[in-house]
């Protein structure tokens, strides 16, 4: 099932992750300088940011279980790895109800 999704990417310290592409099985998406992204994807889907600088992370939305067609994913926490290893785990935050 797919399902719109929209949210923001940031470091750690708050500052926006900007135009990295974030991609998902079948979708595909870009951040605005402010982090602000949408893409449409499977509700269960983990989605992956290719930052600029060519370091990457994995972000894990929580899936919609409501059956909602959009979906507000809130803040993401991006943490890519200093030495561009592959992938680094990213925490979700302030996605309210």
């Amino acid at each position: 099932r797919l399902v719109a999704m929209f949210g923001r990417l940031t470091f750690a310290n708050g500052q926006p992750v900007g135009s990295a592409q974030v991609r998902a099985e079948g979708g595909i998406g870009q951040t605005d300088d402010s982090g602000y992204f949408q893409i449409e994807a499977g509700d269960a889907a983990e989605l992956t940011a290719l930052l600029p600088d060519g370091r990457s992370c994995k972000v894990q939305p929580p899936g919609s279980s409501r059956g909602e067609q959009f979906v507000k994913l809130g803040t993401l926490v991006c943490n890519p790895s200093p030495d561009r290893q592959p992938f680094t785990t990213a925490l979700r935050s302030d996605a309210g109800p």
